[in-house]
């Protein structure tokens, strides 16, 4: 395809192109353990379970101290989106990491992790991808002024802290109440192809998904 050819980003308002999650949707599904829930934001393929998916991301309110399920082939990442900390104890390394709000952090899924909650339960945001697919996920924290070249297959912007507002190329606008997920997919064959918004208030969690081929959202 010759450049002039190329398609121009599509606006915030197409639904076709960006698709919104609106937080009132989501739906709880308490752990067999009774020590907290799970609302999933997004799976891929849709309808996957939990054992066959590739990538997902979800957010979990956790209101007991306790184990971290194992999963073999996933790489995890996790930000406290509510409560002071939570303290991981990895028993597969040995090591400590303090969690605190809005600061992503990377393990791996086959750990033996347990969590502590030092000042009291937890909402979390949740992402996994299988390493087997040759999937990477990135996360990162992107406040108001930011901007962000998404040049990921596929990305979702969560708003940690609303209202979150998003501007495209054509100035149109696109306005998020916390809670609320934006799930938008790049042509990442074409670089003038890839997305790019800036945010004008708020702060969001960037989910970029990535192949081996593709470089990831730039802030």
């Amino acid at each position: 395809m010759h450049h002039s050819e190329r398609r121009s980003q599509p606006s915030l308002n197409d639904p076709d192109a960006f698709q919104l999650i609106p937080a009132v949707r989501l739906q709880s599904v308490p752990w067999k353990n009774g020590g907290g829930s799970t609302k999933e934001i997004i799976v891929s393929p849709e309808g996957a379970q939990i054992d066959d998916f590739l990538w997902r991301v979800s957010i979990a309110e956790v209101k007991t101290e306790g184990e971290f399920s194992v999963f073999p082939d996933i790489q995890r990442n996790i930000s406290l989106l509510k409560g002071e900390s939570m303290v991981l104890n990895n028993r597969t390394t040995g090591l400590t990491h303090s969690l605190f709000p809005l600061r992503p952090f990377d393990f791996d899924g086959e750990h033996q992790i347990a969590a502590f909650l030092p000042d009291g339960p937890t909402l979390d945001f949740n992402v996994m991808v299988r390493r087997s697919a040759r999937l990477q996920a990135h996360v990162a924290l992107l406040e108001k002024d930011a901007c962000v070249s998404a040049d990921a297959s596929e990305v979702l912007l969560y708003c940690a802290e609303g209202p979150c507002v998003l501007k495209d190329t054509h100035h149109g606008t696109l306005q998020m109440s916390s809670g609320d997920s934006l799930y938008f997919k790049n042509r990442p064959d074409h670089e003038d192809d890839s997305t790019r918004l800036q945010i004008t208030d708020g702060r969001l969690l960037c989910v970029s998904i990535t192949t081996p081929h593709h470089k990831g959202a730039r802030p």
